[in-house]
């Protein structure tokens, strides 16, 4: 604004001048007529307005095509008001996004003819160019329509199926989860997916070994390095069913035939849990741990009995009691012990595991060894001791950064450090999980890292004790400092405009956003802000409404954000926001969405979009709009996650995926952007990186920045147009700000014209 202010003063001064010297030189005579230059200034002023104007409302009622084409084109004499900057910068965004539409041009072009070497390609490559080939192209239909893309598809089936019935199942899983990807949206592959996928879960529960020497195999097949030897460290399929009843199966079925939102029939969820069971026995490589199953008499002795238990099922769908799942469960434990001798623990978790997938995604039985990690997931923080932990090429557990202020950064740990043992245990082979698992526990207790670093012969050994890690929902632009919060908040400073990253929704995220918020506040006037969701997976609904409202203009009886719904469409609770928790009702406000906002970042975009507060931009969310009720199971062990109702935004409309397709073919699930901007394949990846290497500062063992060790600066997301969403969200910012500015300056400069 300096900038435009400086060319209205210099003009009316100069004007001024040049009328007192005719005065005096004329005497008294009539105003001077206004000058060419001066009217030239005010004309360009006004089409700056009204171009700015346009563009906001353009993209407000959700016009992309003509807000992305008014962002494109801004009108003749920018420069003259003092707006240069902001020509440049629209010009490098025109720049940007032509750079985008060659290279997706290009990529097509690679994609297909890869693909016209089908049917010699392999199998796994002519999948994966498919599903590219369906993400680039503008025109998905006739990419699924194409003859080529038929025959792929019905070739990678046939092949999937025979890999499946020769017990290839990694290759089997790998084809079909192509498959599910292709036709998600209609779900034809689920259950074939479902299948192998239970298949794969079995293997990694009961005969991880195996699983890990079938991938290291395939690697072998396919050119790379293989696998680091097994390692056991994650212990026994013995220790993680300790405590596995029946009890543990019959109260979800019980509940999930009564509050399931989707009213799944008590029939069909018995029918699942035998077809688990069934999957299991026909799984000839558990064979290792159940060895009668590889006892053909035994095998099907079983499987006559469940064949038998379905057609009894069956013969009572629709009226299926708690006394008829009790029976049916013991019926074939009983079965079970009689032929093949599963572990009955075994038979019950995978019937249990069965069932439940017969509701949707979000509803699972929470098994005892699982509750730790799920109680971990949704806290505010965790014990441990302070690391981010990875996986690097060489499958080495590498620390990518201590965090500030904890027991790892305390002790002297650095981000590039191998950790090789976790007391005392090799970590060659681990996984991430695992590694979790092992270094994290009870507070005060002790853990030994044994740790590689470049430049030390000897290994360092870190003895530290766990303490509370918080877990910090909430980031900025750029790192300022070694602290976890140390954030430069502002991604404009000279505009003023701010930049927030909402990671999750945990207990923490208000209090932190309002610490953000009041810290942009000390520093200057707050004109503009993006907050960005995309790749939040949601979290705690309290803290998703007083997000939304934080940024609303909310009257004394309060506004509705969102509503639950049971499945008989009766409201079971409603959420408002209230006057005295509005922070930033008036400042410009944009919000990025992508396919990786789901929940509760769904609610807060969906609820600021419904009240017009924001510009929603990105691409269409995830679609996950329904209420888990976790049930904790009689005895403590185990817990149940159960979806019992679905979300409702202001609007009354539901953000949930549904499993059927729209009659008019057209989704109407998640958060539509209100401009719609698409990111390729490998622009996620690169901005991904990007902001990944920015966010990670070095530090020393006394929590300070380590001297040389410069964090990758994050403006590249924008100046190289990797994250044409983040640049179109800060260009409709920096427009609607210069617009203001300029209809500010206006009367001076007509005046001065």
């Amino acid at each position: 604004m300096k900038q435009v202010r400086r060319r209205v003063v210099l003009i009316a001064a100069s004007l001024t001048l040049g009328a007192a010297s005719t005065g005096s030189a004329l005497g008294a005579s009539p105003p001077a007529a206004p000058s060419a230059e001066g009217q030239e200034v005010a004309v360009a002023a006004q089409r700056i307005v009204g171009w700015a104007t346009d563009l906001w409302s353009k993209a407000s009622t959700g016009q992309t095509d003509s807000a992305l084409s008014l962002l494109g084109t801004l009108p003749d004499g920018a420069t003259d008001v003092g707006l240069g900057t902001l020509a440049k910068e629209i010009g490098q965004y025109s720049t940007n996004i032509e750079a985008r539409e060659s290279a997706r041009a290009e990529r097509i072009a690679e994609v297909r003819e890869e693909l016209g070497t089908f049917p010699e390609l392999l199998l796994i490559d002519a999948i994966r160019d498919t599903i590219e080939l369906h993400t680039l192209s503008l025109d998905k239909s006739a990419v699924m329509h194409d003859p080529l893309v038929r025959d792929v598809v019905e070739e990678v089936y046939r092949v999937a199926r025979e890999h499946e019935e020769a017990g290839e199942w990694i290759d089997a899983y790998d084809l079909m989860r192509g498959l599910h990807v292709l036709y998600e949206d209609d779900g034809r592959y689920k259950k074939d997916h479902n299948r192998l996928s239970q298949r794969l879960l079995m293997l990694q529960f009961y005969t991880p070994e195996i699983l890990h020497d079938m991938r290291s195999a395939q690697m072998v097949a396919d050119g790379e390095e293989p696998l680091p030897p097994f390692n056991p460290i994650d212990g026994t399929w013995h220790d993680k069913l300790d405590g596995v009843n029946e009890r543990m199966i019959l109260e979800p079925l019980s509940l999930s035939a009564t509050y399931h939102v989707d009213e799944v029939a008590g029939a069909n969820l018995l029918l699942g849990g035998l077809r688990g069971v069934e999957t299991m026995v026909n799984t000839p490589d558990l064979a290792k741990v159940f060895p009668n199953i590889a006892d053909d008499l035994r095998r099907q002795s079983f499987l006559g009995e469940l064949t038998k238990a379905k057609k009894w099922v069956e013969d009572r769908r629709g009226r299926v009691s708690l006394y008829d799942m009790i029976t049916l469960v013991r019926t074939i434990t009983r079965a079970n012990k009689d032929t093949v001798n599963i572990a009955s623990e075994a038979i019950l978790r995978e019937f249990g595991n069965g069932a439940m997938s017969e509701l949707d995604p979000f509803s699972s039985i929470i098994w005892p060894d699982e509750v730790s990690d799920f109680r971990r997931s949704t806290d505010g923080n965790f014990t441990g001791v302070g690391v981010q932990i990875t996986l690097n090429e060489l499958r080495e557990l590498q620390v990518v950064t201590p965090l500030s202020g904890t027991p790892a950064s305390r002790a002297g740990m650095r981000a590039g450090d191998i950790i090789r043992k976790v007391d005392g245990e090799q970590t060659l082979g681990i996984t991430l999980n695992q590694a979790v698992d092992r270094i994290t526990g009870p507070k005060g207790t002790p853990v030994i890292l044994t740790v590689e670093r470049t430049g030390h012969d000897d290994p360092i050994i870190f003895e530290l004790k766990r303490d509370t890690i918080p877990v910090y929902a909430t980031k900025g632009w750029e790192r300022s400092g070694p602290g976890e919060q140390d954030w430069n908040y502002y991604i404009d400073s000279e505009q003023g405009i701010g930049y927030l990253r909402l990671t999750q929704f945990n207990s923490n995220t208000t209090k932190e956003l309002r610490r953000a918020i009041n810290q942009m506040h000390r520093e200057r006037d707050l004109n503009g802000m993006i907050v960005d969701l995309r790749y939040n997976p949601g979290g705690l609904l309290p803290q998703a409404v007083s997000v939304a409202n934080f940024f609303l203009k909310v009257p004394p009886r309060g506004e509705r954000i969102v509503t639950q719904e049971d499945k008989d469409g009766n409201i079971q609770e409603e959420h408002f926001a209230r006057p005295a928790g509005s922070v930033l009702p008036d400042v410009p406000l944009v919000v990025l969405v992508n396919a990786g906002s789901a929940s509760a970042s769904e609610i807060v975009a969906g609820a600021l979009q419904d009240y017009d507060r924001a510009i929603i931009v990105g691409e269409r969310s995830f679609g996950k709009g329904s209420v888990q009720n976790v049930y904790t199971l009689r005895g403590g062990l185990a817990q149940f996650k159960l979806t019992t109702h679905f979300y409702k935004l202001p609007s009354g409309r539901t953000i949930h995926r549904s499993p059927l397709p729209n009659p008019d073919g057209k989704p109407d699930w998640g958060i539509e952007p209100d401009v719609m901007v698409e990111m390729l394949p490998q622009q996620i990846s690169d901005a991904l990186t990007v902001r990944q290497d920015a966010d990670v500062i070095a530090i020393d063992e006394h929590g300070n920045a380590i001297e040389g060790v410069e964090a990758v600066d994050p403006v590249r997301l924008v100046t190289e147009g990797i994250d044409p969403q983040l640049e179109t969200a800060l260009l409709l910012l920096r427009s609607k700000i210069a617009g203001e500015q300029v209809q500010a300056a206006l009367p001076a400069i007509k005046g001065a014209s």
